[in-house]
């Protein structure tokens, strides 16, 4: 009987130990809540799902694999989640192509097998298909070489060189000595390599990645101009040595920001000429620093999507750019006085949006926060016509184009502005559908055939975890990790209730609201919003800053 009853004790004092909350439990973080998975990835196969996570206590992160055909979780090496293969939607066929280990790489589907060409060198990167079957193109240092993937033949396209001006020559004598001695001349002329590459020289040191054309024709060339900017110093006050020393870190934020230029070179007519975007509407100087994303190629016509941003965040323009005539068409303005940003647009200059042929050199889809809500759209580059596929007090957050280009996969806050759900939307009926809609929020990956989906899920109680299931049955989903500690399952976590209330501009304010429960009621409760312009926190999903929820938890105990 005391043992029984010694036995019970226990039982309760645990209860009442994993139902309390304390501030040493929510400032350990994962250590309390557990190692979350990270975004998944498909395999290049669809046959398995790659993840991760990092556990508190190791500063290793863990590499999984999961089998779809077995259902069986395996933890990788390094040096197998290094040689994996997997899929990344927007690269296409590149997605069977790779430089690794000093080599080029191409995956067979039908084989699963590897043929690798060796390359001897790890300066190469920057791959790049071209229209021509069984081309690339990549990149060593400012030199561009096309492969041969049937024959293992590598040859050289391009070096680029900035310009030294050479100078005068002050007393004429080495032209001169050029015109009298035949020796002089055939020295001259030994020196000369005849099979050195094509060399072009540009004015200006080019900045990051060449980008090539399908044709292999024509190169698009970046020209950046940093402003000068006096760095600053942070003083490190521990330190072996006991004494205090300095750092230099990034220059003070200024208005003086970076520009950047677009070159355009013809390798068949040897001609370089400046893009001028000058004439788009409200560029105002000539003179404004633009950030230029990448360009994105058309396969049929000598055509490209640019994606312009002004470094001030007040304007962007979309246009297409004939690479033939280097006649720029503004396809797209957008203004705003505040800022331009929000989902699918990017809240930083330097992150690409939402752009792409919809059907190669004819129409286009982009986002745009226009109606007030980033809403996706397309544009008919003859007819100059632009019509809204979404429409409402919604936004859309992410957008997959389909393989066969029929319909759009979409991420939106259809019907709360703190849920994310997932839907696909029709593009010849306009219908939209919802696939996964539950309380809480989807960060869905979707197979490459895009007959699967594994997607992480959480809500405002419950901790990111990892589901996979058939985009025909998202019902019957199979949950693939279970990674939250047993104190953190054990203890009854509070669902917070969203209200709204409005503004003195009459905006809706969104936050999230705790109070006690009925036996402890005192009047008082939490009422949360985190208040920055690009997160308020008070969604129903598991919160980036959860240390702030599971202290409003610890309050509302008291």
């Amino acid at each position: 009987m005391k043992i029984l009853l010694c036995f019970v004790f226990v039982c309760l004092a645990n209860n009442i130990l994993f139902s309390q909350l304390d501030l040493g439990q929510i400032m350990k973080g994962p250590g309390f809540v557990g190692a979350l998975p990270e975004i998944p990835e498909w395999s290049i196969d669809g046959q398995q799902i790659y993840y991760t996570k990092k556990f508190p206590d190791s500063i290793q992160t863990t590499y999984y694999c999961y089998a779809l055909e077995t259902g069986q979780t395996k933890v990788l090496t390094p040096e197998a989640w290094e040689a994996r293969w997997v899929w990344n939607h927007g690269a296409g066929p590149l997605n069977y192509l790779r430089i690794q280990q000093q080599q080029l790489q191409c995956y067979d589907l039908k084989t699963n097998k590897v043929k690798s060409f060796p390359l001897f060198t790890n300066e190469f990167w920057n791959l790049q298909l071209l229209q021509q079957r069984n081309q690339v193109v990549f990149q060593q240092k400012h030199s561009i070489f096309k492969f041969d993937l049937t024959t293992g033949f590598a040859q050289p396209l391009v070096t680029y060189q900035k310009e030294v001006r050479q100078k005068d020559s002050q007393d004429g004598f080495s032209a001169t000595e050029l015109e009298l001695f035949e020796s002089v001349r055939k020295k001259q002329l030994q020196s000369t390599k005849l099979d050195e590459p094509y060399i072009f020289s540009l004015p200006f040191e080019p900045a990051g990645a060449f980008q090539v054309d399908p044709s292999a024709r024509f190169v698009v060339l970046k020209h950046e101009i940093e402003q000068e900017g006096r760095l600053t110093e942070v003083p490190h006050f521990i330190a072996s040595d006991a004494h205090v020393f300095n750092e230099k870190a990034r220059s003070k934020v200024q208005n003086t920001e970076p520009a950047a230029h677009y070159y355009l070179h013809d390798i068949h007519d040897n001609s370089l000429e400046k893009l001028n975007f000058e004439h788009l509407t409200q560029m105002g100087s000539a003179d404004r620093a633009l950030f230029l994303h990448p360009l994105i190629f058309a396969q049929t016509k000598p055509l490209a999507l640019c994606d312009i941003r002004s470094s001030d965040n007040k304007d962007r323009w979309i246009v297409c750019i004939n690479l033939e005539t280097q006649q720029i068409q503004e396809l797209e303005h957008q203004h705003d006085s505040a800022w331009i940003g929000g989902p699918g647009i990017s809240s930083w200059n330097m992150e690409t949006g939402t752009l792409g042929w919809l059907k190669d050199a004819q129409s286009i889809y982009f986002q745009s926060e226009e109606s007030g809500y980033s809403h996706l759209y397309t544009l008919d580059l003859q007819a100059k016509t632009k019509m809204a596929l979404t429409s409402g007090n919604f936004e859309v957050h992410q957008v997959q184009l389909a393989n066969d280009s029929s319909s759009f996969y979409l991420s939106t806050n259809l019907f709360h502005p703190g849920i994310r759900s997932f839907h696909q939307l029709d593009l010849k009926t306009l219908q939209f559908k919802a696939v996964l809609s539950d309380q809480g929020a989807y960060e869905v990956q979707l197979s490459p055939n895009e007959k699967q989906m594994v997607y992480r899920f959480s809500t405002s109680t419950q901790p990111w975890e990892l589901f996979t299931c058939s985009l025909k049955n998202p019902k019957e989903q199979v949950q693939l990790t279970k990674s939250t500690t047993e104190v953190f399952r054990t203890y009854p976590w509070q669902k917070p209730e969203i209200l709204s209330f409005k503004a003195s501009d009459g905006v809706s304010v969104y936050a999230r609201l705790y109070e006690p429960k009925a036996d402890i009621k005192n009047g008082a409760a939490v009422l949360f919003v985190h208040g920055a312009g690009y997160l308020q926190n008070a969604h129903q999903y598991w919160s980036h800053y959860h240390r702030e929820y599971m202290f409003h938890q610890l309050l509302i105990e008291k």
